[in-house]
């Protein structure tokens, strides 16, 4: 409630609270007893609900009436519910996840260049979503990670394996999806069609598995469904239609009123292929046809040209331009027939496709455990064709405070560009004697870069996979901070350095001696002297207070003045030639003490005058002549236009 009252004095908002009593324990637990198909589940649920405290009872009574004002009457269906831990996952706001683009590029929202889509081998809709839950919440659980590791590393050492695998996740279909249609009565034949394919794969992917912890734990979850497959295959026909309101759903034995009557409907298409043949021979009109639509029902169709042929007994019904059509008794008598089977036939093919998904439905928490197993699955195979595909090495993890990274490399830049345009650069952090890295360099050298780099490493590792880099030994963050680029936030009414410091304002009061801190440019959005003070009490509060893992890029070359115990400077390579500068991306241990501003002003193409008048502005700047300054800018101007 304390941080909520804080946001909202940030936000200028005014604060309203809705008051819950809080309800009776027993009443919740019988309310699950209702909800939760799996009887397993129900102790462990009463036990969850008894150790809840009173204000997370009152909570989950809000859930649980929200659910239920949103179910329209139909019984939600709930496989289990659990107490998250919020310490068992790696804490990312929603400015590192917008800085590090984990799901969308930062300044259009294109979702194709974030990391997201350019990690996700996935072949299945839960294993995508899984992928996108893992990297946006990664794990702080040492054994948790190594588990998810060892598995990705069997699979990247038994290619074959990997190709079975991947050869029958494909054909699963989005079983989450299905289940929810079926628990809301809206499945349709189709739906259950797609569900059968599915359950029709798992024997043979279950002994793909194998016998190692990870594939084993996965086989004890995979539920191989046989009952529901029985039911599934022995009802439906092989390519069953998309609407209940349609004949032809179920097999033939499966009802022996829905044979007769589907007997009925055929013998009489036989018979009115049999009439047509007769009236030919009879009339002596060979074009003569019966045909069907819903206005007139059946009729015979004969073309204008020998509509004068046609007998006594045929009643016309619709003249068109190039045909007449007419009815006889006999076919009205039939077509009565054929349509009163075909709607008895519907009728009753839907009323049993109702109990058929009435009985599936109680299974659906059982499907609801196979997708899961099967999502998890995928996420592994994914991870596994991410490392063979890019290169990627198994990470060592960590139970310090230690980042060390050997030839690191941005998972998306380097597949955007090429692996072979791309600049490795190594990171050495701990929390000990190089915690802060001062970062200095030329816009335009690589910094935002290496500062991502190194924030998405840290994050694939905890996350289970394999990382772009030669060698990686990781040390578990509780968090991940970023600080990166210039915007503003107009609907807030915030300015682009009130977004920035309310992005430093988190940092420095959330980070802890454990998270992971990358900063780019605090303080630029201010007069020179004022940014400079920030930026300089900011890295000292990280270095001196937090003592987190931090890099620290900035323009602020004073920083690199007087290093402190425990920070130490990192600058962006650079080679000068005559009037022109060429970036390196390396990221070396030394200090940089100039900007190049004006020769990356050249290189966007700026106006050779400008940027010349700017380089004598610079050189006054640099020698104190500021008083003057201005006057001999104005002089400048003048000559370069009486020049031209």
């Amino acid at each position: 409630i304390k941080d909520s009252l804080a946001v909202c004095r940030e936000l200028g908002a005014k604060p309203v609270f809705r008051v819950f009593d809080y309800p009776d324990m027993s009443a919740i637990s019988d309310l699950f007893q209702k909800w939760i198909a799996d009887k397993n589940e129900i102790n462990q649920i009463s036990e969850l609900v008894e150790s809840l405290t009173n204000e997370s009872i009152s909570s989950l009574n809000t859930i649980i009436a929200y659910v239920d004002e949103i179910s329209f009457g139909v019984k939600p269906v709930f496989s289990s519910i659990y107490k998250e831990n919020s310490e068992s996952s790696v804490v990312i706001d929603s400015a590192t996840r917008r800085n590090l683009e984990l799901t969308e590029a930062r300044i259009d929202g294109d979702r194709r260049n974030s990391l997201f889509a350019k990690i996700d081998f996935t072949k299945t809709a839960m294993g995508s979503r899984l992928l996108k839950q893992t990297i946006l919440n990664p794990s702080t659980e040492i054994e948790k990670i190594n588990f998810k590791l060892d598995a990705v590393e069997e699979l990247v050492n038994d290619k074959q394996k990997l190709e079975n695998l991947v050869k029958y996740l494909v054909q699963v279909r989005d079983l989450d999806r299905l289940c929810s249609r079926i628990s809301t009565h809206r499945a349709n034949p189709k739906d259950f069609k797609m569900l059968l394919d599915s359950i029709r794969l798992l024997p043979e992917l279950s002994k793909e598995l194998g016998k190692k912890a990870f594939f084993t734990e996965l086989n004890s979850q995979l539920d191989l469904l046989p009952d529901v497959f029985q039911s599934l295959e022995s009802s439906l026909v092989e390519t069953p239609p998309t609407k209940i309101n349609e004949a032809g759903i179920f097999k033939q034995g499966f009802s022996q009123e829905i044979d007769r009557l589907n007997e009925l409907r055929q013998n009489g298409r036989k018979w009115l292929a049999q009439l047509e043949q007769e009236e030919r021979e009879r009339t002596g009109i060979s074009s003569i046809k019966v045909k069907y639509n819903n206005v007139f029902g059946y009729f015979f169709e004969i073309p204008k040209g020998q509509a004068s042929k046609a007998p006594d007994y045929f009643e016309r019904k619709q003249t068109l331009t190039n045909v007449e059509r007419f009815a006889t008794k006999e076919l009205k008598q039939r077509e009565l027939e054929i349509l009163s089977a075909k709607g008895k036939q519907i009728e009753l093919e839907r009323e049993e496709f109702i109990k058929l998904r009435a009985d599936i439905a109680n299974e659906v928490y059982r499907i609801q455990k196979t997708a899961r197993a099967l999502a998890k699955l995928d996420l592994i195979c994914s991870l596994s064709r991410l490392a063979i595909k890019r290169n990627y090495i198994r990470p060592e993890i960590l139970d310090n405070n230690k980042t060390l990274i050997t030839s690191g490399r941005h998972p998306v830049v380097e597949e955007v560009i090429g692996e072979h345009n791309f600049i490795p650069n190594d990171v050495n952090l701990n929390t000990e004697e190089r915690r802060l890295a001062i970062l200095t360099g030329p816009n335009m050298g690589g910094k935002s870069t290496y500062l991502r780099q190194i924030g998405l490493i840290q994050l694939l590792a905890q996350a289970g996979s394999f990382v772009p880099a030669e060698n990686a030994r990781i040390g578990i963050v509780d968090r991940i901070f970023t600080r990166i680029g210039a915007a503003d936030d107009l609907s807030r009414g915030d300015s682009t350095f009130m977004v920035e410091m309310r992005e430093a304002s988190v940092i420095v009061r959330k980070a802890t001696q454990k998270s992971l801190v990358l900063i780019d440019e605090v303080g630029r959005g201010t007069a020179t002297n004022d940014g400079l003070a920030l930026a300089s009490a900011i890295a000292n509060w990280l270095l001196e207070k937090i003592k987190c893992r931090t890099v620290f890029a900035t323009h602020f070359h004073q920083l690199t003045n007087d290093v402190k115990p425990g920070a130490f400077c990192l600058a962006v390579g650079v080679l000068e030639k005559s009037n022109e500068i060429v970036f390196t991306h390396r990221i070396n241990e030394e200090v940089c003490n100039k900007s190049f501003g004006l020769e990356v002003a050249r290189l966007a193409g700026l106006p050779e005058e400008l940027v010349l008048n700017a380089m004598t502005l610079l050189d006054n700047l640099e020698s104190n002549s500021s008083n003057t300054c201005l006057n001999k800018a104005k002089d400048l101007s003048s000559k370069v236009l009486i020049e031209d």
